[in-house]
């Protein structure tokens, strides 16, 4: 039997129709992708803070075994923890340089980090990013120095291997200044180097003070989540959670302060001073 003319018009159009999704289907489908992007976003986001994180502790475990390593070359000598601002004849250059607030070029400068007679380090570290936190995104605008600083990271005051006038200590206090003088504290619990608030870093060393008003020369820092990376005398790495408010107010308020009080909390500061040196014997 033999369709008619319009007949077959109407099956070619059925037979080359491309099927399509409804309005609702539609709908539907971007309601679904929404609900994924909110439950997989979080996850992602703390995924690259994790990564960062970890990023962070294996530059502070690089800082620990290079510490190590020098005292090997030194004969169980560690690292001076002086601030040089420029190279000085026959003395040995600190771990690495650093300056105060008043020469601002030099927080941007690399070259204290690198230099041979700047830098001690400079010899076991493979470059500058070993220094620096991923998750430090502070940015310098100022006259003399722009962008980000060069530097994250601080060592021990009470770690060090020549007087700076610029970092005092108390002088009841234990200094370490061979490998060896750690058992005097506990390799394990000694930490030697931190994390520095980036607003507050200025000196290679970070001082804390060892009284009981809660004086801070230097903040920790807390770019983790309200946690803060440190290296200790035996080698291993920790991330540590910060109590003290604080410090997030510092953050916003004060870029050249230093000598801050905590205002309620002060663990963080008993933590510090147990972890940062011991009492001379008698």
């Amino acid at each position: 039997m033999t369709l008619p003319e319009n007949g077959r018009s109407r099956d070619r159009v059925r037979k080359h129709r491309t099927p399509g999704f409804t309005l609702t289907e539609l709908l539907v489908t971007v309601a679904v992708i929404a609900i994924l992007c909110a439950l997989v976003g979080p996850a992602l986001i703390g995924a690259g803070h994790k990564a960062r994180q970890t990023n962070c502790l294996s530059n502070q475990r690089q800082l620990a075994m290079a510490s190590a390593t020098f005292s090997l070359d030194n004969a169980d000598q560690l690292p001076p923890n002086s601030s040089v601002e420029s190279p000085v004849a026959g003395t040995k250059p600190p771990w690495v340089s650093g300056s105060s607030h008043n020469r601002q070029q030099h927080f941007t400068n690399t070259a204290l980090l690198t230099r041979s007679d700047y830098a001690a380090f400079s010899g076991y570290l493979p470059g500058p990013l070993v220094y620096k936190c991923p998750s430090d995104r502070f940015v310098l605008n100022l006259p003399e120095a722009k962008g980000p600083k060069a530097r994250t990271y601080s060592m021990n005051n009470f770690v060090d291997g020549a007087p700076n006038p610029n970092t005092p200590r108390p002088t009841t206090y234990e200094v370490f200044s061979r490998q060896s003088d750690f058992t005097r504290l506990s390799p394990s619990a000694a930490f030697t180097f931190i994390e520095v608030v980036p607003e507050n870093l200025c000196y290679s060393a970070f001082i804390t003070d060892m009284g009981s008003d809660g004086f801070f020369y230097h903040l920790p820092g807390r770019s983790h989540g309200n946690r803060g990376t440190l290296a200790f005398a035996d080698g291993h790495v920790e991330s540590r959670r910060w109590f003290n408010p604080a410090e997030q107010s510092f953050n916003a308020r004060n870029l050249w302060g230093h000598f801050v009080s905590y205002e309620s909390d002060m663990r963080d500061h008993e933590w510090l001073k147990a972890h940062a040196t011991v009492l001379k014997a008698r």
